[in-house]
């Protein structure tokens, strides 16, 4: 579940296939709560966990899923 000051949103992620809606999950196996941009750069890859959680991004549950989820970040093509 991705929680911002304009709202919840929610990830689903089975077998594959990945639904996203608007509003809550009723019992969430993760929640990032803080600014679009935090919960962004983390997904992306962009921003490590880290540093995210260092400006303000609270993760509650299971860190397992948010690994499951993330992106690898991009490699450099040479």
């Amino acid at each position: 579940e991705l929680r911002t000051a304009s709202g919840p949103a929610v990830i689903e992620v089975s077998a594959g296939v990945v639904h996203t809606r608007l509003g809550v999950a009723e019992a969430p196996d993760l929640a990032l709560a803080g600014e679009p941009r935090l919960i962004l750069g983390v997904l992306s890859g962009r921003l490590p966990v880290a540093e995210a959680v260092a400006a303000g991004l609270e993760i509650t549950g299971d860190a397992g899923v948010l690994a499951r989820v993330m992106r690898e970040p991009a490699k450099a093509v040479r």
